[in-house]
């Protein structure tokens, strides 16, 4: 069943539906569904038109977590948020906080590094 829904969502019409639903958060893959709808480029609109055309006409650049997966790593503990919550909700000074982040940074590169 799962693989029956999978091939009616990514119908073009159902999955266009979809997204406009969801208020343009996902830019689309299929850039025939852009082109197709006046929706996404309505200048009316001052967010929806800019990230059609970053996502799907100017070049873009992939994530710097998939070059590096000891940065994959520091953005998957989510290290900085970890960071402010210990000054905003837990007392530490932003000197520990940061002082104890770039610690766990220093860990997570030395584990990657190639020697």
């Amino acid at each position: 069943m799962a693989k029956e829904f999978l091939r009616y969502f990514i119908r073009p019409e159902v999955l266009a539906g979809y997204l406009k639903e969801s208020r343009a958060r996902f830019t689309p893959v299929m850039p025939s569904m852009t082109r197709a709808d006046p929706w996404w480029t309505d200048p009316s609109d001052p967010h929806r038109p800019v990230a059609t055309r970053q996502g799907l006409v100017t070049p873009t650049m992939p994530w710097w977590q998939t070059f590096n997966p000891a940065y994959a790593q520091v953005i998957s503990e989510q290290l900085w948020t970890q960071a402010e919550a210990r000054v905003t909700q837990y007392g530490a000074t932003p000197e520990q906080a940061a002082d104890e982040a770039i610690m766990r940074i220093k860990v997570i590169f030395e584990r990657y590094e190639i020697t």
